[in-house]
């Protein structure tokens, strides 16, 4: 009886141990997390909800701020989805358009944001890069150029008593402008030139124009929990998983073999005794 009561005891110790062992070997680590409960927001710059023409390509410009970005895309007037990674153009004939960009994040979290505008030929608007009629540089320095004052009034004289002097009539230029050095864009350098040759040009064209960046999407933050290992195994066991400590499976079998055995020749040692006193 009192070699059972040892057994057990012992069992019980050993049991313990591989208890305390357990715990210290899978006891979680300190993880910094971070906290992604926004849907990402995009922002459409261009275009906007006026007319334009489709001499030109229509440059797309937007922003999306996330996190954790994962894809974008879009489409028009509900037709095929197109993956896109920043800033593009699109030629489009006449009509009426909706631009929707959709952006997800690594959480399948999908927001979206949309734009309507409209093609028109038959439209001037200030931004089409031609000096058409009614703009002047006055009330269009974008397509027409930056105003030039006009000379100041002649002085007349001469001879015996002097005629009177008035404002010299303005030559109105027309320029032809060559293609950007950036056609796609519609930027970079041209050359216009005057083909009426004023001998004082007048609201000439911009010939320089800074090319817009490509999309400004928001670097996407490395944070544990991401599926990418970025950081270390204390810091972050849900990406970066922990291998299988061998050392401790067979530590764990050896111990359950050894109180299958004491339980076993404890039992024989019993039977065995039961057997002899009959």
């Amino acid at each position: 009886m009192k070699k059972k009561i040892l057994s057990i005891f012992f069992i019980l110790i050993i049991l313990n141990i591989i208890g305390i062992y357990a715990i210290n070997q899978l006891s979680p680590s300190d993880v910094t997390v971070t906290v992604d409960s926004e849907y990402p927001i995009i922002i459409i710059d261009h275009p906007t909800n006026i007319n334009y023409n489709s001499f030109n390509p229509i440059s797309v410009n937007f922003t999306v701020i996330d996190n954790s970005l994962d894809s974008i895309w879009y489409w028009i007037n509900d037709g095929i989805n197109n993956t896109i990674t920043g800033n593009f153009t699109i030629n489009l004939p006449e009509g009426s358009y909706t631009l929707r960009i959709y952006a997800n994040d690594s959480l399948n979290r999908i927001n979206f944001t949309e734009v309507n505008f409209t093609i028109n030929n038959s439209i001037n608007y200030c931004g089409d890069l031609i000096c058409n009629t009614g703009e002047s540089c006055s009330s269009c320095s974008s397509d027409c150029g930056i105003c030039v004052s006009p000379p100041g009034p002649g002085g007349g004289g001469g001879g015996g008593g002097g005629g009177g002097g008035g404002t010299p009539s303005i030559c109105l230029s027309t320029y032809q402008c060559s293609e950007w050095s950036n056609i796609e864009q519609q930027c970079g350098e041209r050359k216009c030139t005057d083909i009426i040759n004023c001998k004082i040009p007048t609201n000439k064209p911009i010939e320089i124009q800074i090319c817009p960046t490509n999309g400004s999407i928001a670097p996407q933050t490395k944070y544990c929990g991401d599926g990418i290992c970025n950081e270390d195994k204390l810091s972050c066991n849900i990406d970066c998983k922990k291998e299988r400590n061998w050392n401790f499976i067979i530590f764990i079998l050896i111990i359950i073999i050894l109180i299958f055995l004491i339980i076993y020749l404890s039992y024989k040692k019993y039977y065995y005794k039961k057997k002899k006193k009959k």
